[in-house]
């Protein structure tokens, strides 16, 4: 029996995976800002399940929950950074307050739980830090997303020197990366309001807007999401990246493609940045 921390687990995707995590006879914190929106989920699991209040934002409440996962179920085995906000908006409107608060939730929240499960999981000799990136990362024209993507890169990217520096612990890193699912993730938080700069009113703003007029229409089943996260988290072979949706292990070779074809244009003059020998 596995002892999971599930952040974000209201809604979503968060949510179908504690409830598979659950049903699997796993135990789980699952965490939200608002512990009300967790009920129907503990008192279908009293026993394995714990409801715990978090804002990923706070350093203090971070060690809380892991503090409270082992005080109740005397370990932590699998962390499942799913918590994460939306934002859409031209770099020039962009506010910095917005800014930081996205950055605070989609990156620093998984790195102040992660560090606060690390001894946890070297001590044992085991663990799975498995954090939710985004298939936005690697689309080659979009406009308006700069801010997300980029909280979500550097999410990637702290994933990937983690993994090296924790193997030897025989804890394991993957990063997550969905495309477009059934979530309330175009309903709220995606475009600021007040007044709109005009400059960017057919591209940005028009991006925003269009999402936000289609709430509902994506192609992933957060369901069927859950199902395959815990198969894979469970599975004899953890890989290192898990990409869900229909299409979009196509678009994230199209876009390691292009990047290839880019970097290769440089060949000749890279070496000329070189001390002559």
């Amino acid at each position: 029996m596995r002892t999971w921390i599930i952040t974000g687990a209201s809604s979503g995707i968060g949510k179908e995976t504690a409830l598979e995590v659950l049903r699997r006879g796993d135990n789980a914190v699952i965490t939200a800002r608002d512990t009300k929106r967790l009920k129907d989920v503990v008192d279908l699991y009293p026993k394995n399940a714990y409801a715990a209040v978090l804002e990923v934002t706070d350093a203090g409440m971070c060690k809380s929950v892991v503090d409270a996962a082992v005080a109740r179920f005397g370990t932590v085995d699998v962390l499942l950074n799913n918590a994460g906000r939306g934002y859409h908006c031209p770099v020039e409107d962009s506010g910095e307050a917005e800014i930081r608060l996205l950055f605070e939730t989609n990156y620093f929240g998984p790195v102040r739980l992660t560090q606060a499960v690390l001894p946890i999981m070297r001590k044992q000799g085991s663990g799975i830090i498995a954090n939710v990136s985004s298939m936005g990362v690697h689309f080659q024209n979009t406009t308006g997303n700069a801010f997300y993507t980029s909280s979500k890169a550097a999410l990637d990217e702290f994933s990937k020197v983690l993994r090296n520096e924790v193997k030897p612990f025989g804890i394991q890193i993957t990063v997550i990366e969905p495309g477009a699912f059934r979530t309330g993730f175009r309903t709220g938080g995606l475009a600021p309001k007040g007044e709109r700069n005009s400059a960017y009113l057919k591209t940005a703003y028009a991006s925003a807007d269009d999402l936000k007029s289609r709430p509902h229409d994506q192609p992933g089943d957060p369901e069927k999401a859950g199902k395959i996260i815990v198969d894979t988290l469970c599975g004899k072979t953890l890989p290192k990246y898990l990409v869900l949706g229909s299409g979009m292990v196509e678009a994230e070779v199209d876009a390691l493609k292009a990047r290839i074809e880019e970097v290769e244009k440089c060949a000749d003059i890279a070496p000329l940045a070189d001390y002559e020998e």
